[in-house]
């Protein structure tokens, strides 16, 4: 009887570090979505500090079930399709085909939105600012968000990422969609340089192709583009 407790013993504590063996750490989870909030942050002017505190803290650093099956990392509303993956729980967030996706959704909710104006009059380095701010246009119930939000931002010492130097592209002339064609474009290629606020989904619209044919013109491996840069629209 004592060989088959401890064999259950064993057996359970096997389980359980294989359990947290895959749970993502606060500092992973950081070092593999930094680069994409500080882009965003460039493209859009909403402190990076902000987009990923949301993300890991609705997200619980990437281990939620809206995250795992999901790819939600925001805490978003809408349609899923978890029926159809054979998932064991009903959810009422929206499904994203990747987590760049959730993230540029994300951003562009807080851009697009009317909701979310005011939000703007912040200093894009007052993550305190933008934090109340949120909880005030009602990004969440819950009455202590910008506590929460703020603990997280501090806590892993996200508030460096807004410190990050932008490129400068003021010298460079911004294109727009009657100037794309580039002197220096191989011939046959139309290019169009990113302006702040861009998302490839306005600039496949703004050209009528689709964000998966930007995508595999530029060999992005996401949706994430920066201000500045020149991209392919047309071969």
């Amino acid at each position: 009887m004592k060989k088959v407790n401890i064999y259950i013993f064993f057996l359970f504590l096997s389980l359980f570090f294989k359990a947290n063996a895959q749970t993502i750490s606060a500092d992973i989870y950081k070092e593999k979505y930094g680069k994409l909030a500080s882009s965003l942050s460039e493209s859009s002017g909403i402190p990076a500090s902000i987009i990923l505190g949301v993300a890991m803290h609705e997200s619980a650093n990437g281990n939620s079930r809206n995250a795992k099956w999901l790819n939600n990392h925001f805490g978003i509303k809408g349609p899923n399709n978890l029926k159809a993956k054979g998932a064991k729980f009903k959810s009422s967030y929206k499904e994203f085909d990747s987590v760049e996706d959730s993230y540029s959704y994300f951003v562009k909710i807080l851009s697009n939105r009317k909701t979310y104006t005011s939000l703007w009059k912040h200093k894009k380095n007052d993550y305190k600012a933008w934090a109340m701010g949120l909880q005030k246009v009602g990004y969440a119930t819950s009455k202590i968000y910008s506590e929460q939000l703020i603990a997280t931002i501090k806590k892993n010492k996200l508030y460096e990422f807004d410190s990050v130097e932008k490129q400068n592209d003021k010298a460079e002339t911004v294109l727009d969609a009657k100037e794309v064609q580039n002197s220096f474009a191989p011939k046959g290629i139309t290019l169009y340089k990113v302006k702040k606020g861009d998302s490839l989904s306005k600039i496949a619209v703004k050209f009528s192709t689709s964000v998966n044919k930007l995508k595999a013109l530029n060999n992005l491996k996401n949706n994430t583009i920066l201000a500045g840069t020149k991209i392919k629209v047309k071969e």
